[in-house]
């Protein structure tokens, strides 16, 4: 645009002229107008910058890794949306209460231990639970349906001494620490369901790192503190696994104060049909099979009935025997004292004493103080009339023996006072009965009922 007043060629754009300044009256902005200047400030605010060449600038595009990136990091997040799900769900108390049940319906025993929390020894451990569980579990479960159950569950085990407070019971459905569920199954052929429970027990410890992990509570299965009495001297096995823990102090509830038995203790045993053994140096070996469960005393202990005595033992004892009668009856004539027999006697003193007094009366039975009665005695034969074959809980053999015999007497006669000689002319019989007792791993003698004559 050409200036009014010294002819200047300006910019069409210019308000006054760059020579002399005159204001260009045509280019003056009106009130209605917008300049394109003003449209540049709003649209493009950089404008008139320096270095800023006047044209909209275009959006650009995030580089091609970092699209991957970001790609990867979504897939990432819903794999591990996924996998906490999934977690999540095979955590659950009910479905671990499910996958135990279907070890039931299975028959998977190996699988069905890994859901216990137990500490193994010679009784619990995984084999002798497949064991118990063969001989005990025969279920053909037809369908099974698992429900929660809210029972009663003790709080802690200060209240559970201590019944009387007011806050001894806590729903378990307010805690987290025991889940119980009841499952209702129908067996193959039945129409009528039947229900078990399952008590789920919270672990100190974590499943996938983070999820709490629950174990089945298997109490109703264990007997603890079983107890099994047998005699003195006894090897006792139950299973193949031979029982080292006895008792070792008085316990009122049990046959322990006999003296001629030892209690053993087995501290925790699966429930169920086991096979005890007792051996013992003098007796054949006794076994059983034995139900062993906490329902009652009878079943969580157990005394083993009277051993059978060795044939071999009843006849040492018969032959042991004949010769301590010889030896007493041949010390006896002679008048000896007891104390020269040097006999194999119980310590009990008072049954020592009463071995002492039946010898003395056999010295005054056969001779009198005027030198009259037996003078000779011959033994022909002994009979063994013996009935016992136990060693039972006194840990005595009673030994019934009848002797033949003939003799060589003296007489007096009581008007002449002249002395004669009676030789016997048939046998004599007469019994004689011995009590012995095992002691120290020996068989001694605690009585003697009759000495004949």
């Amino acid at each position: 645009m050409f200036c009014p007043k010294c002819g200047k060629n300006n910019n069409d754009s210019s308000q006054f002229c760059e020579a002399c300044g005159s204001e260009l009256i045509d280019n003056q902005p009106t009130s209605q107008s917008i300049s394109m200047n003003d449209i540049q400030q709003k649209v493009m605010p950089n404008a008139g910058i320096s270095g800023y060449n006047g044209q909209l600038s275009k959006t650009k595009r995030l580089p091609k890794s970092v699209k991957i990136l970001l790609i990867l990091n979504l897939i990432f997040l819903f794999v591990v949306i996924v996998i906490s799900v999934i977690a999540s769900s095979l955590t659950s108390p009910k479905h671990i209460a499910k996958g135990y049940f279907n070890t039931i319906v299975d028959g998977d025993w190996n699988k069905m231990y890994s859901y216990f929390s137990l500490e193994n020894s010679d009784f619990i451990n995984q084999d002798s639970f497949i064991k118990m569980m063969e001989n005990e579990i025969n279920l053909e479960i037809e369908n099974f349906e698992i429900l929660k159950e809210s029972s009663l569950s003790y709080e802690n085990s200060f209240l559970e001494k201590y019944p009387f407070s007011k806050n001894y019971y806590k729903s378990s459905s307010d805690s987290d620490m025991i889940k119980t569920y009841v499952v209702n199954y129908i067996l193959k052929g039945s129409a009528s369901p039947q229900s078990e429970t399952i008590t789920l027990v919270k672990s100190s410890g974590k499943k996938f790192l983070f999820y709490p992990d629950y174990y089945v509570n298997v109490d109703n299965l264990i007997v603890s503190n079983f107890h099994v009495s047998v005699p003195k001297e006894s090897t006792v096995y139950i299973d193949n696994i031979k029982l080292t823990e006895k008792m070792t102090s008085p316990d009122d509830d049990y046959n322990y104060s006999d003296y001629n038995y030892d209690t053993y203790v087995v501290s925790k045993i699966f429930s169920g049909e086991h096979e005890l053994k007792v051996e013992h140096p003098i007796c054949d070996v006794y076994t059983e099979k034995i139900q062993i469960n906490d329902s009652d005393y009878y079943s969580s202990s157990y005394t083993v009935p009277e051993l059978i005595l060795n044939d071999s033992v009843r006849a040492n004892l018969t032959n042991m025997t004949e010769d301590i009668y010889i030896q007493i009856v041949s010390s006896a004539l002679e008048k000896k004292s007891f104390d020269t027999l040097n006999l194999a006697c119980t310590s009990d003193p008072n049954q020592l004493a009463g071995i002492k007094e039946s010898y003395d009366s056999l010295i005054k039975r056969l001779r009198d103080e005027d030198g009259t009665g037996y003078q000779s005695i011959t033994f022909n034969a002994f009979t063994d009339n013996s009935s016992q074959i136990e060693f039972d809980a006194s840990g005595t053999y009673f030994c019934d023996l009848e002797i033949e015999y003939d003799y060589v007497k003296i007489l007096k006669d009581w008007y002449t006072d002249e002395y004669s000689e009676l030789q016997s002319t048939y046998p004599s019989y007469s019994p004689i009965q011995f009590t012995y007792v095992y002691e120290n791993n020996e068989w001694v003698i605690q009585r003697l009922h009759s000495l004949g004559f």
